[in-house]
């Protein structure tokens, strides 16, 4: 931590606010506080936010998420060709007037999406993800020097 020189205005404002007594919350504020803590401590973990709930609720949580995840995934994938979802779609978007130009203009867009995908060279998209990737890295890199910086500038009391 930098401290200024003793000599200086910034030292000699420093010595004087280092100088002065604490002060002491009010009575009534400072009862309220610890009721509060106290409240917060007895709750439940379901109560509490997710970082505090137990290691192996938030394992077992996560663990049912993706699960239910995939099921639902395999699930609307299994209606849509088992139950021939696709065609009574179809045939509903049929029967209304002007969503057939709407849906051929969005299939046209999607097939001239994937022929422009299809042309780019892998190497290119493997170049793009590390780029991405490094973007990410450096932005969580600075993140973690700024917050360094401006917490040790920060007096301890």
């Amino acid at each position: 931590m930098n401290f200024p020189a003793p000599n200086t205005v910034e030292g000699f404002v420093e010595r004087a606010l280092r100088a002065l007594p604490d002060r002491a919350a009010p009575g009534a504020l400072e009862a309220r506080v610890l009721a509060e803590i106290g409240r917060r401590a007895v709750r439940p973990w379901w109560t509490k936010s997710f970082a505090q709930w137990p290691v192996v609720v938030r394992a077992g949580f996560l663990v049912v998420s993706v699960v239910a995840a995939a099921v639902l995934a395999v699930g609307a994938i299994a209606f849509g060709t088992e139950f021939g979802a696709w065609s009574v779609a179809g045939q509903i978007v049929g029967r209304l007037p002007g969503v057939e130009a709407v849906r051929e203009f969005a299939v046209a867009l999607g097939s001239a999406a994937i022929a422009v995908a299809r042309s780019i060279p892998p190497l290119w998209l493997d170049l793009a993800v590390a780029a991405l990737g490094g973007a990410y890295a450096l932005l969580i890199a600075l993140g973690a020097a700024t917050y360094r910086t401006l917490s040790s500038a920060r007096p301890t009391a």
